[in-house]
């Protein structure tokens, strides 16, 4: 498959293909970069194929196949919200610095870790 150039890709080509991209080198995605590094799950493939659906993407009719599927996606976005819960509370106690502005960075880490 030809994956076209990032900078003429619409909103939903990159939805389309960002959850089937992968490093050859380390076989890690290119989605959720955040949740892969601050999340607690180690699958890859789940971690880059998260997304919270609102309630217009899992809507469906009432015949079974479509609620299997709209029960798989529940468990998914139930298990996307909580990795997102436990990435943002991970995030929230970290001092966040910049390369090249030391002088920033110093100040910042002084503030906060004044020891």
């Amino acid at each position: 498959k030809i994956i076209p150039r990032a900078a003429s890709m619409t909103p939903n080509q990159w939805k389309e293909e960002l959850p089937n991209l992968y490093s050859e080198y380390y076989g890690e995605g290119c989605n959720n970069e955040y949740i892969r590094i601050f999340g607690n799950i180690a699958d890859e493939v789940m971690v880059n194929n998260m997304m919270i659906l609102n309630s217009n993407d899992t809507s469906s009719s009432n015949n079974n196949d479509n609620n299997d599927a709209t029960s798989a996606s529940s468990h998914k976005c139930w298990q996307a919200k909580d990795q997102l819960n436990v990435t943002l509370s991970r995030l929230s106690q970290c001092i966040v610095l910049m390369n090249g502005r030391c002088d920033d960075n110093i100040q910042i880490v002084k503030y906060y870790i004044p020891w």
